[in-house]
Parts: structure tokens; C-alpha cells; sequence
């Protein structure tokens, strides 16, 4: 019977421990919750400095290629400007030649036209034709 008399007092020391117990793992957990809490706030503000710092970086090196990118197509449109003008230049020069080469040609051909016009008078006159006669442009008698 003693045995039994104890147990009033061992349950009684045994919700005392169930309630120490619980305390602590309350005391516990709420730690936990505020540690995790923090680590994750400190996490959180080293992400957002490291993407903060990423864009910057990505930022500079935007403006960067811009910047060659600008610069190189003012050089292409430099050169295509100096290009273009040598063009023109050559075009120029090659139409005032086809021009020049096209009054001698037109000369030669009123020429003969003439040439033509004087046989078939002749020929209707009832005479014989001269024999035909050769022009040469003045270039071609410099060649």
C-alpha cells in the first residue's frame, strides 16, 4: 500500500516534469522559429545586394556593348560614305565617257547617213555611186 500512496506524488512530480518539459520545448521552438526567421531575412538581404550587384554589372556591360556597338557603326557608315563617294566618283567619270563615246558615235552616223542620202541621189539621178568612204572620229585617228 505504501506503493500506492506514492503514486499521487510520482504523478504529481511526473506533470511537474510534463510541464517543465513543455515549457522548454516551447522556450525551444520559439528560438528555433526566431533563428530561422533571421537566417532567413539575412538570406533574403544577401540575395537582394547579390541582385542588386548583378544588375549593375549587367547594367555597365550593356552601356558597354552600346557604346562599341555605336562606335563600330559609325565606322561602317564612314566607310560606306567614303565607298559611296568613290562609286559616284567612278560612276561619274564612266557616264562622261559613254556620253563622249555617244557623240562620235552620232557623228559617225550622221556622216553616213549623208553618205547614204548623196548615193541614193546619185543613184536616182541615174549615176554611179562614188565609192564609199571611211570615217574615223578623231579619237580613233589618235589611237
Amino acid at each position: 500500500m505504501d506503493a500506492l500512496a506514492d503514486v499521487p506524488q510520482r504523478l504529481d512530480r511526473i506533470e511537474l516534469q510534463l510541464l517543465q518539459f513543455r515549457e522548454e520545448v516551447r522556450t525551444e521552438f520559439s528560438a528555433v522559429r526566431s533563428e530561422l526567421a533571421t537566417g532567413l531575412n539575412d538570406v533574403r538581404s544577401e540575395l537582394a545586394t547579390g541582385l542588386n550587384d548583378v544588375r549593375s554589372e549587367l547594367a555597365a556591360g550593356l552601356n558597354d556593348v552600346r557604346s562599341e556597338l555605336a562606335a563600330g557603326l559609325n565606322d561602317v557608315r564612314s566607310e560606306l560614305a567614303t565607298g559611296l563617294g568613290e562609286v559616284r566618283g567612278e560612276l561619274a567619270t564612266g557616264l562622261r565617257a559613254v556620253r563622249a563615246e555617244n557623240e562620235e558615235t552620232r557623228a559617225q552616223m550622221r556622216a553616213l547617213h549623208e553618205d547614204v542620202i548623196s548615193r541614193l541621189t546619185l543613184i536616182q539621178e541615174g549615176q554611179t555611186p562614188r565609192p564609199a568612204r571611211t570615217t574615223t572620229s578623231r579619237r580613233a585617228r589618235k589611237r
